[in-house]
């Protein structure tokens, strides 16, 4: 089961008693002194000299897949409940989640949190999530699909303002229309990532391509049992 990701505006922290410094040190010297396992996992393993497999969503700093898969292959239990503080996009969520793993995550940067989010759609059955999608497709098309301007256009001029000088508006009435629907409200979100994350210029069907990756994403997400 996947826990919803949850975002965290501040973490403030009050320490009573400060540790003397001789405690530190001391904490430091007993891991210092712990041995590294070098034997549980080869090397090659760990160097991922065979990478195959890339994580769900373009983000700095995220850790591969196939290195989060070899310690949860290692050192998960069938039982095991896993913890990311630092959730990210959610690639920790994911691989957990692909071992019918318990997982939660806590992330603080608000893009991210939509992201990993999206993993949640793994506990939902297929009916269900293209249920969502076309509820996010039809609120998504009444608003970008009269910046949709071709020789073929229904329409007899070209709209009076680009589509990516509008998308402001635009995309805070499609969040609005969705905003008591958190999984389709979900599915735009994303798709507004990743538009804001494509190079300029962008225009109506760049929208729409993205908005059609991110669906297929959610489409393709093996469905896991709920107990």
């Amino acid at each position: 089961m996947i826990s919803p990701v949850s975002e965290t505006n501040s973490i403030s922290t009050t320490l009573n008693n400060t540790l003397p410094d001789a405690s530190i040190a001391k904490i430091f010297a007993e891991i210092e002194s712990i041995p590294y396992d070098t034997n549980s996992i080869p090397q090659e393993r760990l160097d991922l000299t065979n990478k195959l497999r890339t994580s769900l969503f373009s983000w700095r700093g995220q850790f591969s897949p196939e290195l989060v898969e070899v310690l949860l292959e290692r050192y998960s239990k069938e039982t095991s409940v896993i913890l990311d503080p630092f959730a990210g996009v959610g690639t920790t969520l994911f691989e957990a989640s692909l071992r019918d793993l318990t997982c939660y995550g806590a992330e603080i940067n608000p893009s991210a949190v939509e992201m990993a989010k999206t993993i949640s759609f793994m506990n939902m059955p297929v009916k269900m999530r293209r249920q969502c999608i076309q509820e996010a497709t039809a609120i998504a098309e009444g608003l970008y699909y009269p910046y949709i301007w071709d020789i073929f256009s229904y329409q007899e001029q070209r709209p009076k303002e680009d589509f990516d000088v509008a998308s402001n508006k635009l995309f805070k009435e499609m969040l609005r229309q969705a905003e008591c629907k958190p999984f389709v409200h979900n599915i735009l979100t994303n798709a507004i990532i990743r538009y804001m994350n494509t190079k300029a210029p962008r225009t109506a069907s760049t929208f729409l391509s993205v908005f059609n990756q991110h669906c297929k994403l959610v489409e393709s997400f093996p469905c896991k049992e709920l107990e």
